[in-house]
């Protein structure tokens, strides 16, 4: 196994990291949930996406963050369920990892919920009940922003809401976004919100007209 990844349940909130502090950490993931086969199975889709190193397990928010000081954390992933949906608290934990990007994972999708995960600053919301190359997508979104883009324009979008930015110029409703990019309704609601606030649109129509002039300069 890993050489950071603990041997049991009992010592996550005790890590003993195995590498010396002279010698180079790789950057790799904090994954959040205090049950095994959950943190496992969703370390499978964050290797799939490209992350490389050990990872690093918590069965809380309160051990991440001291896991979170043992090594380069280029992505952290926590359940809504093991963290008690206490969203302050989530907006705190996100704060304190930044500029890590933190996807909140729930049990089932849920659009109250993924506003609340919006609001507290998460980089993404799913759901298990997803489809796993939705969930990868979902991963790898929050993992790949457009920096070049982003940076021209002078927002900060990952690569799936520059994907619904366009499909809202194009004038696509909600239910064919989903269709198009095979994520639920309350997804695509998620990042229409988010879509919104970073241009400061104050509805899709605005926003269109923001992508439509941005395409036109070459920035988009």
């Amino acid at each position: 196994m890993h050489g950071r990844m603990p041997q049991d349940a009992t010592s996550f909130d005790d890590p003993r990291p195995t590498a010396h502090a002279s010698e180079p950490c790789p950057a790799t993931a904090l994954i959040v949930d205090e049950r095994p086969i959950v943190r496992d199975a969703v370390w499978r889709l964050v290797a799939a996406c490209g992350v490389g190193g050990p990872p690093l397990f918590a069965a809380n928010p309160e051990a991440a963050l001291r896991l979170e000081a043992c090594a380069p954390i280029r992505l952290a992933v926590v359940d809504l369920f093991t963290a008690r949906y206490d969203f302050r608290a989530l907006s705190r934990f996100i704060a304190l990892v930044a500029p890590t990007p933190v996807v909140l994972l729930d049990d089932r999708v849920n659009a109250v919920f993924a506003e609340l995960a919006q609001a507290a600053g998460a980089a993404g919301y799913g759901g298990k009940d997803q489809e796993v190359e939705a969930l990868q997508t979902l991963l790898q979104g929050a993992l790949t922003p457009e920096p070049a883009a982003a940076s021209a324009a002078g927002l900060r979008l990952t690569r799936r809401q520059w994907e619904v930015l366009r499909l809202i110029e194009e004038g696509r409703s909600t239910q064919e976004i989903s269709d198009q990019l095979r994520i639920t309704t309350g997804t695509v609601k998620l990042h229409v919100h988010r879509v919104l606030r970073a241009t400061g649109a104050r509805n899709r129509l605005e926003a269109a007209l923001i992508a439509h002039r941005l395409r036109a300069a070459g920035r988009a």
